[in-house]
């Protein structure tokens, strides 16, 4: 029977193989695409400053603005003139990363300058503010992570049983 120790010594093996670099980018890679999907797809959040919030269809476009698009034409990836998916150039989406730090990861927009003379951070609290929050996960898109996570320790559990019999 193991004692104390063993189960320590497992436990603790077991802490470091999940949690480091590779996992967390692994986690915070699907979490961006599943952002950036998202918005593609027309869709936001209620709010992004809640815990849980509910996906909802992005504001519609002002005429103005969609006149606006047509004429200069819209360069970002999946980008329309009528369509609100936040791609009038698509630096504002491609701009998020993550920051791995200790137990944990963070996704950001970084206020890296942009062709157009603004700061991609700055378009971010801007489309948020004017009625199209989009930078936060759902529940249903939380459970999606958490599955991998879920994975991830699984695996990582299997290889310690393999490795210590």
């Amino acid at each position: 029977m193991a004692d104390f120790k063993d189960i320590e010594k497992i436990f603790n093996q077991l802490t470091g193989t999940i949690f480091n670099k590779t996992n967390f980018t692994d986690l915070s890679d699907l979490s961006i695409d599943i952002l950036y999907k998202r918005v593609k797809s027309g869709l936001g959040v209620d709010s992004d400053t809640k815990d849980n919030p509910s996906k909802r269809k992005l504001k519609p476009l002002k005429p103005s603005t969609i006149d606006a698009r047509r004429k200069k034409g819209v360069r970002g990836k999946f980008g329309s003139p009528n369509v609100s998916n936040l791609t009038d150039t698509g630096q504002m989406l491609d701009s998020m990363v993550t920051k791995v730090k200790g137990d944990g990861y963070q996704l950001l927009i970084p206020n890296s300058p942009r062709t157009d003379g603004k700061k991609n951070r700055d378009v971010a609290g801007y489309v948020s503010e004017n009625g199209r929050p989009f930078f936060a996960l759902t529940r249903d898109e939380q459970t999606i992570v958490t599955a991998r996570l879920d994975k991830i320790v699984r695996n990582e559990i299997l290889k310690l049983i393999k490795k210590n019999t």
